[in-house]
């Protein structure tokens, strides 16, 4: 009897040990660690407003930060910078969204320089154009494989420019920025 009574005070120690672990680990605080982490605080960024439960689709890092490409539930497309707080810790820094059938083309100030980010999760693409005018003057256009629906992030060729970004799919169909 004694041994089973044991054992239903080891039982009940063990699953309430289990129901604390679980209720601690739900409630930890978003770092940004993990891509998972990076969408609820996306969730979080943008509340009840425009864009609701982002998939982030691309990632890549740039001089310490995170510029990612997401989507959302309610079709909103979003360029979002995130800044390192510490060991493996992020937080948003920028955010952008906009409609997922525009190009998006967004400037961001990352440790002094400035950079274009572009992006378009509208459709699946081939390749960019990206053209800029200098002084009144067209320069040539960058291209770029998108055919991953990679996130384009390039230093902003002068401190005063216009830039123009054209996607292109296989049957050569245009989506273009604003």
């Amino acid at each position: 009897m004694k041994k089973k009574k044991n054992l239903v005070i080891i039982m009940l120690l063990l699953l309430v040990t289990l129901v604390l672990s679980l209720v601690a680990f739900s409630h930890r605080p978003h770092r940004g660690d993990t891509v998972e982490s990076r969408q609820i605080l996306l969730d979080r960024q943008t509340g009840n407003g425009i864009g609701c439960h982002w998939t982030i689709v691309t990632e890549r890092e740039v001089e310490g930060y995170l510029i990612c490409g997401a989507y959302s539930t309610d079709h909103q497309a979003a360029i979002a910078i995130f800044k390192t707080t510490g060991k493996n810790t992020y937080e948003v820094m920028a955010f952008a969204s906009h409609d997922q059938n525009e190009v998006m083309v967004e400037t961001a100030v990352m440790d002094g320089r400035v950079y274009d980010l572009v992006w378009f999760c509208g459709a699946q693409t081939t390749h960019a154009e990206i053209t800029c005018t200098i002084d009144g003057q067209e320069q040539s256009p960058a291209v770029y494989d998108t055919s991953e629906m990679e996130l384009i992030c390039r230093e902003a060729p002068a401190k005063e420019y216009a830039i123009r970004a054209v996607y292109f799919d296989e049957a050569g169909t245009r989506y273009e920025s604003r």
